[in-house]
């Protein structure tokens, strides 16, 4: 595997078995680069003491944690116990919900704490596995795919999803909003290059404009315009980072007028010039962790 592919997936994805011997082991997993991934904890044996949402937890053998990006927290693990630390990057956890017609709800889950204390051991077994071969694929030097990584969060995170209950919940809440939220994110996805106002958004939804905004901004916390604009710096990212093409040619492929447009646009929603990160994301260890945060979108 050439090195810029390896370091990469590093700066996407972590696995990590913690253990400890004679004394206890305390780690704050959401620092340096780390710090705007989305972290699971799996206790495989002994105890620990988690730190999550303004509350301490006991975690036994076989609980596992998950801690959305947004969240904070730290593991102080006993003497004798033993633990999987696994995290992805929010930009490859929005990579990896991808936009089929459970990526609403997953992505919903994703964004909060959840805590399952020793569920049925075929799932345990289940999990381990996945644990397993997370560590494995990202560890191997010479295996490493992005897409095998992200395949094996996808099931721990739909795992988790179905037996913390999320599933049925969801099931109930099915209807009119769920449906057209995903008519909208469809709709994003065909036409933010066409840069859509949300007016005709709406239009196309036969929703009026407020009935849209009120929509969104309740279930997802976020205006229509702010999931557009993520949908659009997230793609633009994903293709400075893997294209060798201008910045005038992203340009245009991403429907601005000009260079200089989409620069203003692209420093306005992500902090910095298209330019400047390209040259972030080329050389990461040169850079601080902050820099290269790719923001949480709500995106299709």
């Amino acid at each position: 595997m050439n090195q810029s592919v390896s370091v990469n997936i590093h700066v996407h994805a972590r696995c990590e078995i913690h253990e400890t011997t004679l004394f206890h082991k305390k780690i704050e997993p959401k620092r340096g680069l780390y710090e705007g991934f989305a972290h699971v904890f799996f206790l495989t044996s002994g105890n620990a003491w988690l730190n999550a949402a303004g509350q301490k937890m006991e975690m036994h053998t076989d609980s596992i944690a998950y801690i959305p990006v947004s969240g904070s927290f730290s593991v102080s693990i006993e003497a004798g116990s033993t633990g999987y630390l696994l995290g992805v990057s929010q930009y490859l956890l929005i990579e990896l919900l991808g936009s089929s017609a459970e990526s609403v709800l997953l992505r919903e889950f994703s964004e909060r704490h959840t805590y399952l204390d020793a569920p049925d051991g075929h799932f345990v077994e289940e999990f381990h596995n996945l644990a397993q071969g997370f560590l494995n694929e990202l560890n191997d030097d010479k295996r490493g795919s992005r897409m095998a990584i992200s395949s094996y969060f996808s099931l721990i995170l739909m795992g988790l999803w179905r037996v913390s209950g999320s599933q049925e919940s969801a099931d109930q809440a099915m209807g009119e909003i769920k449906t057209l939220l995903q008519s909208f994110r469809h709709l994003v996805e065909i036409h933010y290059r066409e840069r859509w106002t949300i007016q005709q958004y709406a239009a196309a939804l036969l929703v009026s404009h407020d009935r849209l905004h009120s929509i969104c901004t309740r279930s997802l916390s976020k205006t229509p315009s702010q999931l557009v604009q993520e949908r659009v710096i997230f793609e633009a990212k994903l293709r400075l980072e893997r294209s060798g093409s201008s910045i005038q040619q992203l340009a245009h492929d991403l429907g601005f007028s000009d260079a200089t447009t989409f620069s203003h646009y692209f420093k306005r929603y992500s902090g910095t010039t298209p330019a400047a990160f390209r040259r972030m994301i080329k050389k990461p260890h040169l850079v601080p962790a902050d820099s290269l945060s790719f923001g949480h979108a709500d995106c299709p």
